[in-house]
Parts: C-alpha cells; sequence; structure tokens
C-alpha cells in the first residue's frame, strides 16, 4: 500500500455513514451472502501443481521491487549479484506470508472468542464465521497492489486474499 491508498483509505472511513439497525442488518446479510456466492478454497482455487505455478530460483519476479519494499529499495541490495537478490527476495516473501499467516491466526482467535459471545441465529454469528473461515485461507496482500511483476504463485495467492480481505473490510467499517 502506498502513502497516496493509506491517504484515500482514511477519506473512504471517514466518510462512511454510520448505518441504523436496519440498514446494519442488510450489509451483514449482503456480506454473508457474498461469502457463500464468492469464497475461495486455497486447496482447489490455485494450481499447485500446474507449471506456471512452480517456485523457480531463478525467476527475477523475486527480485524485492525498488521503491515498494525498503530491502528492495537500499543499495546493498541492489548492488547484489542477481542470483543473490532473487535468493534473498523468496526468503523475504516467505516471511511477509509467514508473518501475514501469525496475524491472521490472532485475528481468528479474537473472532472465535467473540463469536462464542454472540446468539447463534445472530447476523454477526454468521457473518464473523464466514469471515473466520476466509481468514483461515489467508496470507499477505501488501505488495499485490503494485505494478511490478510477481511469480504467478503468489500473485495468485494475494488476488485470493485482497478479494476476500475486500468483504472483511466492509464488515469492519459497518460494525
Amino acid at each position: 500500500m502506498t502513502v497516496t491508498d493509506a491517504h484515500d483509505l482514511d477519506q473512504t472511513q471517514d466518510a462512511l455513514p454510520t448505518l441504523d439497525g436496519a440498514e446494519y442488518a442488510q450489509t451483514l446479510r449482503q456480506l454473508s451472502q457474498a461469502s457463500v456466492d464468492r469464497h475461495f478454497d486455497a486447496f482447489t482455487d490455485i494450481p499447485w501443481d500446474h507449471p506456471d505455478f512452480q517456485v523457480d530460483p531463478t525467476d527475477e519476479r523475486w527480485i524485492l521491487p525498488d521503491g515498494i519494499d525498503p530491502l528492495g529499495s537500499h543499495d546493498w541490495y541492489k548492488a547484489l549479484p542477481v542470483e543473490r537478490q532473487i535468493e534473498i527476495g523468496m526468503w523475504r516473501q516467505a516471511n511477509i506470508l509467514k508473518v501475514g499467516l501469525q496475524f491472521e491466526n490472532i485475528l481468528i482467535r479474537g473472532i472465535m472468542q467473540y463469536v462464542f459471545t454472540q446468539p447463534n441465529g445472530s447476523a454477526e454469528f454468521r457473518y464473523l464465521t464466514h469471515e473466520a473461515t476466509e481468514e483461515c485461507h489467508h496470507t499477505q496482500k501488501q505488495i499485490l497492489r503494485g505494478s511490478q511483476q510477481l511469480p504467478p504463485l503468489l500473485a495468485r495467492i494475494m488476488q485470493i486474499h485482497v478479494a476476500e480481505e475486500a468483504r472483511h473490510i466492509s464488515f469492519a467499517h459497518a460494525y
């Protein structure tokens, strides 16, 4: 996310109206239905065995993007041989995904603890159960919004995450 994107998000959030009870309930119904109609499963929606999705340790798209990643912008990194930049880029992307996974894990725990306090038939119970399920399939998304080329596997994982995260953000704004 760029500084501009963060500023735009702040403006959008400030412009959101406060929802009354009926609007809030309708928003939850729509978000829950969207979770039913359009959801992703990492085991079936990512062609893990397809040759285009294999991790290639010579693929230059693993090089960290200058201007987006702080390490990729550093003179030390840019002076390294391409092979070493790729190796470090792969390691860094794997660690970004791992940190994202750890964050999602904490989020899921909080959601489930809160869901436990909700009535079984409530709209919050239903939607948050969808959200927790979707969060279980997520990793990290931040570099997807950049213009750099990504290895196909990383790009697909992030596309799925961004698509589902939009619903979760809508719920957070409404709640």
